[in-house]
């Protein structure tokens, strides 16, 4: 699944969609938090940060949740980024994200590549 979104309204609908087709692929509530999570802190700091869109694609693969964020201005995060101190008012986003992903990754184009911790829902047998 891909959008461009352009504003915060934006953003909030495309979460949505995320969140519904993740729901529509029985993927736990658990996991979809996750990665509303990670979407909004991604794609909200394009947004906040960047003079243009953010570029969101969202795939299921082999049973993961992978993620890219692109934005016209080429990003690349710290490899390991370091908790803030406490009473610091920002700089936890990437910190968090790196807590839920399984890996990140800055692809060849510019984007960031996230791979989240993924639950499914059981159906029972019978």
């Amino acid at each position: 699944m891909k959008i461009e979104v352009s504003d915060a309204r934006a953003l909030r609908d495309a979460l949505d969609r995320f969140c519904q087709y993740l729901q529509s692929s029985d993927v736990a509530e658990e996991s979809i938090f996750d990665s509303r999570l990670v979407l909004s802190e991604l794609a909200g700091n394009v947004l906040k940060h960047s003079s243009g869109s953010a570029r969101l694609r969202l795939d299921i693969v082999g049973g993961k949740i992978e993620v890219e964020v692109r934005s016209d201005n080429f990003f690349c995060p710290p490899e390991k980024p370091c908790l803030p101190a406490a009473d610091s008012e920002s700089g936890r986003g990437l910190y968090l994200v790196d807590k839920i992903c399984e890996c990140r990754s800055v692809t060849k184009e510019g984007g960031l590549r996230v791979v989240i911790r993924t639950h499914y829902n059981r159906k029972e047998e019978g």
